[in-house]
């Protein structure tokens, strides 16, 4: 019986064509909520004070997500966001849909 293979030949070369790695990947840092740019995907659930969603894990930032963040702070007597989220750094995201 025949082994299956691990995986597609010329895969890996297909997504290095439509993924950059050079700089080793998409690389996961905790940053302040005042840091997040366009292109970032958050790597957990952006939750209010109150446990309310604003955004699930894995959303990507653009300039709209980041009005919306804005508006919850002026909105409030107090920050209800969280100090810092995870994000994967990586301006490959900005290609892909954004929430």
């Amino acid at each position: 019986m025949e082994e299956p293979w691990n995986h597609l030949p010329g895969g890996l070369e297909s997504l290095s064509k439509i993924r950059n790695y050079a700089d080793g990947g998409p690389q996961v840092q905790s940053i302040e909520l005042t840091e997040l740019r366009q292109g970032m995907r958050i790597q957990e659930d952006l939750r209010l004070n109150n446990g309310s969603l604003v955004a699930p894990k894995g959303s990507i930032v653009n300039n709209h997500f980041i009005s919306i963040l804005q508006n919850y702070r002026i909105s409030y007597n107090s920050d209800p966001l969280p100090p810092k989220i995870e994000v994967i750094m990586g301006s490959s995201f900005a290609e892909e849909k954004s929430c």
